[in-house]
């Protein structure tokens, strides 16, 4: 009899733990499906007066370009900044390196485990499209590599291009130390509408600007790091990172 009693109540107990883990689970989902909505709305009213929108009130981060990938059908937005917010909700634009659509080298990064978990599925010659309020620029993958997380050259430029990166391997369960680069290079010179008259700034005054975001920066003589940044996977890009 004793033994029934304590096995209803561990039973009870499963059952209660796995209803609270499913309601997390629910919540988490419901949160990100939500941001998704949020981003969406708030890059394209970036799109219509080229001003940078926060996708809610006390974010620290905003839309500025959105990458689409016709191969695969899916589209991913850059948020500035490759801080942990910007990673938790999808991909980020590392600070310092070109704006996207802009000359130089645009590095952007997204977790393995995550927004950027498609990139595996990614082989050369495919078409990754860059969308901004200034322009459409539509690039060519060139090549992938992994590289180790403080190979600094994967942040310099060599000429207009965009670069996607990762942690790797994608389905590593623990901190790497390794990256995974997908390098792309554009298909045409990019047109600029007014080109003349558009700083780097993406023409917002400084009341609009989001703390941390800026024009392109002199990478010459920083420690750069790509990664570690927050949580399992960890490819965030800081100065003189760890």
């Amino acid at each position: 009899m004793q033994s029934r009693k304590i096995g209803i109540a561990f039973g009870l107990l499963l059952f209660v733990g796995g209803g609270a883990i499913m309601a997390g689970d629910l919540y988490l989902n419901a949160k990100a499906v939500l941001a998704r909505v949020l981003i969406k709305r708030a890059f394209a009213l970036n799109l219509e007066d080229g001003r940078l929108h926060r996708p809610w009130s006390w974010a620290d981060m905003a839309p500025i370009a959105r990458l689409e990938f016709p191969g695969l059908d899916i589209q991913r937005y850059v948020l500035t900044g490759g801080t942990g917010e910007s990673l938790a909700f999808d991909t980020g634009h590392i600070h310092g390196t070109a704006e996207p659509n802009r000359p130089g080298n645009c590095v952007v990064t997204g977790h393995r485990d995550g927004r950027f978990a498609f990139l595996e599925d990614l082989e050369q010659g495919d078409t990754v499209v860059v969308r901004t309020y200034e322009s459409t620029r539509e690039y060519r993958i060139v090549s992938t590599s992994v590289v180790d997380a403080g190979d600094v050259t994967v942040l310099e430029s060599d000429g207009d291009r965009l670069t996607l990166v990762t942690c790797w391997p994608f389905h590593g369960l623990t901190r790497s130390s390794m990256r995974y680069v997908v390098s792309c290079r554009p298909v045409d010179r990019v047109r600029y509408a007014g080109e003349a008259n558009l700083s780097m700034d993406r023409s917002c005054s400084a009341a609009d600007r989001l703390p941390g975001d800026g024009g392109a920066a002199d990478l010459s003589g920083a420690k750069r790091r790509i990664g570690p940044g927050s949580g399992p996977c960890r490819c965030a890009a800081s100065v003189g990172g760890a």
